[in-house]
């Protein structure tokens, strides 16, 4: 299992000194304009791509390709902003841990190899949910990928809804998604840090993406919705799972 961080414009932010802490395995991805940046930093374990400014789904595609060129049949795939981690205690409470939770999901998700995997945002981590969900959550952020079962790419024509598309997919093409949501991570609040998809939601362009992901998908099981005042979408996994047969829990 290899931790592959894709990072862009946050050489100051380094995330990978707590998956360093933990003992994982990892690397940073940069693009070429932004290595002497990272270098500078002090960055690790650092890989270059060979584009600028290809964009987020070509940065994920990358990642896949690179793991399997280097042999690795598992990836968590983390968003380089990752502020901290977390689950729930004994009691029922919210609790910070290190991110050796990485290391805790990955060992009880190895053994069912759902194509992607995850854990979730902090504020949505609570004692009473389930153990784990199957094509219920989506694994967003902190994504565990088996690669074997992934036959499919992320999007490029998208540009903020790349790993909802491809979590579609996954429900479309395998098995779907499990996550175990008493497990957690924590971030900035979305497109308010500098770096990353920053100046993508400046300029709005996930009202475009929004509007693509239903003409890709269809109006049954996505809707348009309005989350903090932004124009988003929301997604019926429950339904679109069932509707291709797919096993959902709880």
């Amino acid at each position: 299992m290899i931790v592959y961080i894709p990072s862009k414009g946050r050489s100051k932010i380094k995330n990978w000194e707590k998956i360093k802490e933990a003992g994982f395995n990892f690397v940073v991805a940069v693009e070429p304009q932004d290595e002497q940046d990272y270098r500078s930093a002090g960055t690790q374990n650092l890989i270059v791509m060979d584009r600028n400014d290809a964009g987020l789904a070509y940065c994920r595609n990358y990642a896949l390709d690179w793991c399997r060129r280097n042999g690795h049949d598992w990836m968590w795939m983390v968003d380089d902003d990752v502020t901290g981690y977390g689950g729930i205690d004994s009691n029922g409470k919210t609790v910070k841990m290190s991110s050796s939770v990485l290391g805790i999901v990955y060992e009880k998700l190895k053994q069912f190899k759902f194509p992607v995997g995850g854990i979730s945002y902090r504020q949505f981590c609570w004692g009473k949910l389930p153990s784990y969900r199957i094509n219920r959550q989506s694994p967003d952020v902190c994504t565990l990928i088996y690669l074997p079962k992934i036959k499919w790419r992320y999007n490029e024509s998208l540009t903020t809804k790349i790993d909802r598309d491809f979590f579609l997919k996954s429900i479309k093409y395998s098995d779907g998604m499990i996550t175990l949501p008493r497990y957690c991570f924590s971030t900035p609040k979305m497109g308010s840090n500098v770096g990353g998809l920053h100046d993508i939601y400046a300029q709005k362009k996930y009202v475009e993406d929004a509007s693509r992901m239903i003409s890709y998908w269809g109006s049954e099981y996505i809707t348009l919705a309005r989350k903090n005042g932004k124009l988003d979408i929301n997604i019926d996994w429950k339904g679109f799972a069932a509707a291709n047969h797919r096993k959902i829990h709880p």
